[in-house]
């Protein structure tokens, strides 16, 4: 996803929660499914820069390691009571 790459996983909320309508499902557990939505974006070149470029900025927008750090040290504040 931060590369710039389409992300292909299984239906999970999870991977909702990250990849919201970006991301390529497939039922959870059913290998053909995935395996089939890979072949898809290996063959739809356009389909697969637009969905990597489109997650790419989502990465950026809400993703970067700076946030992270943040909430994690908030939530560190929040359990120590300071």
């Amino acid at each position: 996803m931060a590369t710039g790459l389409p992300t292909v996983t299984f239906n999970t909320p999870v991977s909702m929660e990250i990849l919201g309508d970006l991301g390529v499902y497939s039922e959870l557990g059913n290998t053909e499914a995935l395996a089939s939505q890979i072949e898809w974006l290996l063959k739809d070149e356009k389909a697969a820069k637009s969905i990597g470029f489109d997650l790419r900025a989502r990465a950026v927008e809400h993703f970067l390691w700076d946030d992270a750090v943040h909430q994690i040290l908030e939530i560190y504040d929040v359990a120590l009571g300071r």
